[in-house]
């Protein structure tokens, strides 16, 4: 399966953009991501941002689609809220078992369990195949950082599309 995140950093230009996310995920032993097996820029969503793979937050038409990858995240953590906020999370930790694996312990409950741990993640700001949006200069999916860098230079505020593979 493919997923179309934005890599946040600070550059000079689109080429420096690219060359430092590149350099961001290949770790000394390949990818600092561990839910990715591989990833490329671009990849299925080659020329992302109107032919290129990188653009500027000043740019208004990028923009327009960071805002719509954020909403995408906003929308994806109130889907996955409908699906899990019946689930009994007092019962799951009275009944909790170590001799039992997963699915023996949670029943039907179990992808309930897995998909609030999802929503958990998300809630934490860590990066996931869910996240949309990552800051690779502070690691994190907290936009915090990102949206004061923007406030000073946003001419300088980079986002790259990288296809990942999960």
């Amino acid at each position: 399966m493919h997923t179309l995140q934005l890599m946040l950093v600070e550059a000079e230009t689109a080429d420096d953009a690219i060359m430092q996310v590149s350099g961001a995920l290949e770790g000394d032993s390949g990818s600092v991501v561990d839910w990715s097996d591989w990833h490329e820029i671009g990849g299925r969503w080659q020329g992302h941002f109107d032919g290129q793979n990188a653009a500027a937050y000043s740019d208004y038409a990028a923009r327009r689609k960071f805002d719509e990858m954020v909403q995408q995240r906003q929308a994806h953590m109130a889907n996955l809220w409908d699906r899990v906020k019946n689930f009994d999370v007092e019962d799951a930790v009275n009944n909790y078992n170590p001799y039992q694996d997963f699915s023996e312990k949670m029943g039907l409950d179990g992808f309930k369990a897995w998909e609030l741990k999802r929503l958990c993640a998300l809630l934490d700001d860590n990066w996931t195949t869910d996240t949309a949006v990552y800051d690779l200069d502070n690691w994190t999916a907290n936009l915090k950082y990102f949206k004061g860098r923007c406030e000073l230079a946003p001419e300088m505020q980079f986002m790259v599309a990288v296809d990942f593979h999960h």
